[in-house]
């Protein structure tokens, strides 16, 4: 027995190492073959992902930049129409206001030449009224005179009486232009 245990002990030494190199080579076959090329392609994937978060946030951040840039460039536009809208009402306001004073200039002249006009038109009447008061009193002083000289109405007046009298309608006459100047 002690050999039929040697044996067995050499068999089962053979069986352990043919069992270890099955194992270290199937283990070395399971590595090189299946954990390997999954490792790589899960690195692969990775880097693959990670490249298009990469790019994505590139892309986003392009167009954020984009964004903002039209944002900007759409508000610099607001602002020049903005301003152009408020320099055209600025001008049409001064345009209207400037409209506005001339009109009410004219509107001043003209009534200050309707003033002097109705002054004038009353200093032309009041003229004429205070001649015509004049001539009036003239013609009544006239025949009270020929009355006093016993002399019908509208006679004729000595001469002396009647230069008198017509110098004195004179003067009145000439006072009403002085007076209504």
């Amino acid at each position: 027995m002690p050999q039929g245990k040697s044996i067995f002990s050499s068999l089962f030494v053979q069986v352990a190492l043919g069992l270890s190199a099955l194992i270290l080579a199937s283990s070395l076959a399971y590595y090189l073959g299946v954990y390997i090329p999954v490792r790589d392609k899960r690195i692969a994937i990775e880097k693959e992902e990670k490249e298009k978060e990469a790019r994505e946030e590139k892309e986003r951040k392009e167009s954020e930049a984009r964004e903002e840039r039209e944002r900007q460039q759409s508000e610099a536009e607001y602002e020049r129409e903005h301003k152009q809208r408020e320099a055209e009402f600025i001008k049409e306001r001064q345009q209207r206001e400037a409209s506005e004073a001339r009109e009410e200039r004219e509107r001043q002249q003209r009534n200050a030449e309707y003033v002097r006009e109705s002054k004038e038109n009353e200093r032309r009447l009041n003229i004429a009224n205070c001649q015509l008061a004049v001539q009036k009193d003239y013609e009544a002083t006239w025949d009270n005179t020929c009355l006093n000289l016993g002399r019908h109405y509208g006679c004729l007046l000595p001469r002396e009486s009647a230069e008198r009298l017509d110098r004195f309608v004179k003067e009145k006459k000439e006072e009403c232009y002085r007076f209504y100047k």
